[in-house]
């Protein structure tokens, strides 16, 4: 038998991998678990032997999590900075840090951060080219900025996230061209100061300037970028619009994922056509379209995807005969779809019918100010449909106290074992009617909800409202 002095330090390194140094502890405030810094294990091994002590040492400081770590001393986290792998401060550290070789830095939501700060940490993503995430964000700062040169050197970059600030005279694409070659997830929220073409290639200044005459080498793209999550396109001041979307996508062959807005009153048949030649891999789409008419959100959800979509969020639409229709073209492929519509511009038969025609869906979720009666219950009835559904949302007006709602949910869990319902606080919410008549009736209505999934064998989520009630299948 080998003894436990003479493990190799790699095998001493893969069992530090497996001590937990971050504990799950319950907040002595609330229920929620926060996860709390307890070394103590590590420091019993790091008694074993010297090996054993220098092997594991890199382990316990391979992250750095400011929210479960932040009562550690500074000079101890300046004096293990050199071990850091990973970097989540939840403030801006006094430092000095060492860190050189970080994979992941998260510096989120930086409100207070000053400008001399805001240079320390634009110094600390300099010094680390091997990272392979970086989020940088701030609450809102529409005068700070970021340089394209901080991430010039930043060639493995995977995922990168930016959100509060300002990049007018085109830094975002700088910043974009100086981390393209391996990105796959980009994130970009909340970023002003933006022109129409600021992520074109410039145009030549000599003579006339037409969109022809742009520098062949001075397109972005992004060949390995397989998600966009965004809201820069949604027009307005300092936003882009549909057109800079159009000629965005055209450089992401790889493209599976696109959540972003688009601007009110937006013709999209070119957005389709460019996302369908230039993206022949999407097959998730969210869409933020207040104020895009019917028939252009339905010319651009149709024809969208070249192999079909398999997921698809509509945010703020109107949903009627002709986006359903749109939708269905995907019947054969679509496991997860999400409609919130605006006001009450909703056409339940229409959803119902598309329902059937998307036998392959998976999950199912609609939002609507429409009130929840008998009317709504018996057309969500009218049709057999959702036989392959695991989870189902409805979140219709319903008038009804969310408290009802809970005792109800929590009274169907003791008639019937395999619905449960669990929710940490449905006691201490005492909005309840005191009518017993008003009780009655929302109790019916809460049933014929209830009747629209009885028959979904393979469901095991109901959301209603915003509340779960899971079921265990046998």
């Amino acid at each position: 038998m080998t003894n436990s002095l003479e493990l190799p330090p790699e095998i001493i390194i893969k069992i530090g991998f497996c001590i937990p140094a971050l504990i799950e502890e319950p907040s002595p405030n609330t229920h929620v678990a926060l996860k709390a810094f307890r070394p103590q294990t590590f420091f019993a091994c790091f008694l074993v032997s010297r090996t054993w002590y220098q092997s594991l040492l890199p382990v316990l400081w391979y992250a750095y999590c400011g929210d479960s770590m932040s009562r550690i001393p500074n000079d101890v986290i300046a004096r293990y900075s050199h071990h850091f792998r990973i970097l989540r401060p939840a403030l801006v550290h006094p430092g000095p840090l060492h860190c050189t070789h970080l994979s992941v830095l998260e510096l989120d939501r930086y409100e207070t951060c000053t400008y001399k700060e805001h240079l320390q940490l634009s110094q600390l993503v300099r010094e680390n080219p091997g990272l392979r995430v970086l989020t940088r964000t701030r609450a809102t700062s529409k005068s700070m900025t970021l340089e394209s040169d901080d991430f010039v050197g930043l060639k493995s970059l995977e995922v990168l996230t930016l959100g509060g600030w300002k990049l007018s005279d085109r830094r975002l694409f700088g910043i974009l061209r100086a981390v393209g070659s391996k990105l796959r997830i980009l994130r970009l929220h909340r970023i002003y100061g933006l022109l129409p073409c600021d992520l074109s290639p410039q145009l030549e200044l000599d003579g006339f300037a037409d969109i022809n005459s742009r520098i062949d080498d001075g397109s972005l793209t992004l060949p390995y970028l397989e998600t966009i999550e965004t809201d820069i396109f949604n027009g307005g001041p300092g936003n882009l619009g549909i057109h800079d979307l159009e000629e965005f996508v055209a450089g992401f062959p790889r493209l599976e994922t696109l959540v972003t807005g688009i601007p009110a009153s937006s013709q999209t048949s070119c957005l389709a056509s460019a996302l369908r030649d230039c993206c022949p891999r999407l097959r998730n789409l969210r869409l933020d379209a207040w104020g895009v008419s019917e028939d252009q959100l339905a010319a651009l959800v149709g024809p969208i995807s070249a192999i079909g979509l398999s997921s698809l969020q509509l945010d703020n639409i109107c949903v009627g005969k002709e986006l359903t229709s749109a939708i269905s073209q995907h019947a054969a492929t679509l496991q997860h779809l999400r409609l919130q519509s605006a006001y009450f511009q909703l056409d339940l038969q229409a959803v119902v019918e598309m329902l059937v025609e998307c036998w392959q869906l998976k999950t199912f979720g609609i939002q609507s100010m429409y009130i929840f009666n008998e009317n709504v219950a018996e057309t969500l009835k009218s049709q057999l449909w959702g036989q392959r559904l695991e989870r189902l949302s409805l979140g219709f007006e319903t008038g009804v106290n969310r408290g009802e709602v809970m005792d109800f949910f929590h009274s169907k869990s003791r008639e019937d074992s395999t619905w449960t319902w669990r929710h940490a606080d449905w006691k201490l919410i005492a909005f309840r009617a005191k009518n017993a008549d008003v009780r009655a009736a929302t109790r019916v209505l809460l049933e014929k909800a209830f009747e629209i999934v009885r028959e979904m064998g393979c469901l095991h989520t109901f959301e209603w409202d915003g509340f779960p009630f899971t079921r265990t299948l046998v």
